[in-house]
């Protein structure tokens, strides 16, 4: 039976990786590409980790699978939950491939929490495990991988300008935790199948984009010279692990690198909820404090400004041991937030970093207004065309290239979770910050310490037997992954995947794919409910903490 490794790489551009394969440091990437097949994978809409991952798991776009953000949206309510596997509504492959009776191991794939057994194999948990849950199937995992290597899933600090070198070791630091970890599962439970993931592209991207490229309006040559390399580096820490990895594979295993989406400069913050206020599709409660609070935010005396002011004192410390909810509860009562949102007069809401809008539509919502058909459309519309008349203060430059309605995007049961306008936003290199911040600012300076975003294209690469050398992909998508790795296994393909085979990355074009005609099998996590009251708020700080919310 033939066997494949994937290999998730969060994060990964060839905007990076070729550079630094003409400069030869990166043998490994180099052989991949000359010996295999390669090209760019189109991410999701938003180009972001949990939906991408979740499509690159299930072969699924989100309306099937359900996931569309870090954060999942509660039916008939304003509320939103941090995104887990366990809200994941269809089968991943993992539990495919054993399904059929093969071996598949797992490790730290962001949406795989929480672990599910799988007969003969293992789950490692990703980024979405809580601290100091049980993240392993079988459970004894956990304890065997902490006490060989200290296994940890996250980084164990958090960015800080004036400590970049000490961010760097703990990317680095993590990474080889992972590779070795990885090489001891590999070694100790061979399997058909196996999954595993860094994240110290994304790490290093994040934070270090404004080092690395000239073009970023931060860049110093200055600041270039001192920490310019640490995105390489990051690079070479897994082009090191896919060599490692690869040669215990062995030269019969198909070795797939694939990563969610791709990276670039990000800029500026487009405060979204602002625009959409000062539009008049959002509406403030009344009374002697929400007036207060609407003419203090208008002032500037927002919560994001605050906050932001106590970390330029080094004071954000004051903070630390106080509850996400207690200091959200605090900053509700003393600035504007969505507490205070009239819901009776309010058109729209966004959500999300990329650039999300919601309609509060009625019989959806729980106080929606906008009524389903001619005026929804109507709305919609209205919306978007005001969207693309906006300009950046600064160039006077038109900022959206476009705007997706959802219908366009996404498809299946869970389709009516999604957002109903999604921004593509000029270069990919704004952001918007889903808080009710920036006072009267609509367009401002990237007030978080990221300097880099997510852009569209990902990467896939693939080699081994059967894979044609030099192959170009033209068109490949993230939900093209889960039937490729199945048609590499040689086993049927689930009738419901929206992806199709990569047909050509095969030297011998295959024939027809075999499609399940069976009923989509259910996710075989453990339940919805992934996440305690704790839990929810350990992950949500954790995001925060990572610049995701």
């Amino acid at each position: 039976m033939p066997r494949v490794l994937l290999i998730g790489l969060d994060g990964a551009t060839f905007d990076v990786i070729r550079p630094l394969i003409a400069r030869g440091r990166l043998p490994t990437f180099a052989r991949l590409v000359a010996e295999g097949a390669s090209g760019d994978l189109k991410s999701t809409y938003p180009a972001i980790t949990p939906p991408a991952f979740a499509s690159m798991l299930t072969g699924c776009n989100p309306g099937q699978h359900s996931i569309y953000d870090f954060f999942s949206r509660l039916p008939n309510s304003y509320d939103f939950v941090p995104s887990s596997g366990g809200l994941i509504k269809t089968e991943s492959l993992h539990h495919i491939i054993a399904r059929h009776g093969l071996s598949a191991g797992v490790m730290n794939m962001p949406m795989t929490y929480p672990p599910a057994a799988l007969p003969g194999g293992y789950v490692v948990a990703g980024l979405e495990t809580p601290p100091r849950a049980a993240y392993t199937q079988p459970r004894e995992l956990q304890r065997e991988l902490e006490d060989k290597f200290g296994y940890r899933i996250e980084l164990d600090r958090w960015y800080r300008s004036g400590e970049e070198q000490a961010e760097m070791d703990a990317i680095l630091g993590l990474a080889d935790v992972h590779r070795q970890a990885a090489l001891h599962l590999m070694a100790s439970r061979p399997s058909d199948y196996m999954n595993v993931a860094f994240r110290a592209p994304d790490h290093a991207q994040h934070y270090f984009w404004r080092f690395y490229d000239p073009q970023h309006p931060a860049y110093t040559a200055a600041d270039a010279d001192r920490f310019g390399d640490f995105i390489p580096q990051a690079y070479e820490a897994c082009d090191r692990a896919i060599a490692d990895l690869m040669a215990a594979a062995g030269p019969e295993t198909t070795v797939v690198v694939t990563s969610d989406h791709g990276f670039g400069r990000e800029t500026k913050m487009v405060h979204l909820n602002n625009w959409l206020r000062q539009g008049g599709f959002m509406r403030f409660k009344g009374g002697a404090m929400g007036r207060l609070k609407q003419t203090a935010f208008e002032l500037g005396l927002a919560a994001d400004n605050v906050m932001n002011l106590l970390s330029r004192l080094h004071l954000e410390r004051l903070f630390t041991g106080v509850s996400r909810t207690t200091k959200a509860s605090v900053f509700s009562r003393l600035f504007l937030s969505y507490d205070d949102i009239d819901w009776a007069r309010t058109q729209a809401y966004a959500r999300g970093q990329i650039g999300q809008i919601f309609l509060n539509v009625r019989g959806r919502e729980p106080h929606g207004i906008v009524e389903q058909g001619a005026e929804y459309t109507a709305v919609r519309q209205r919306i978007i065309d005001d969207l693309m008349r906006l300009r950046d203060p600064d160039t006077g430059e038109l900022i959206v290239e476009g705007c997706h309605v959802r219908e366009d995007l996404y498809a299946g049961e869970f389709a009516n979770a999604a957002p109903d306008i999604v921004i593509d936003w000029k270069g990919m290199e704004y952001w918007s910050f889903d808080v009710l911040s920036g006072g009267r600012k609509i367009i401002g300076p990237n007030l978080s310490t990221r300097s880099g975003g997510h852009q569209m294209n990902g990467i896939f690469l693939a080699h081994g037997p059967g894979i044609a050398a030099g192959a170009k992909l033209d068109g490949a998508n993230i939900v093209d992954v889960a039937p490729t790795v199945l048609q590499l296994m040689q086993l049927p393909i689930p009738g419901h995947m929206d992806g199709r085979v990569l047909n050509e990355i095969f030297r011998e074009r295959p024939a027809a794919s075999r499609r399940e005609l069976v009923a989509a099998a259910p996710n075989a996590y453990a339940d919805d409910d992934a996440y305690s009251a704790e839990d929810e708020e350990a992950v949500k700080e954790r995001l925060r903490q990572l610049g995701y919310i």
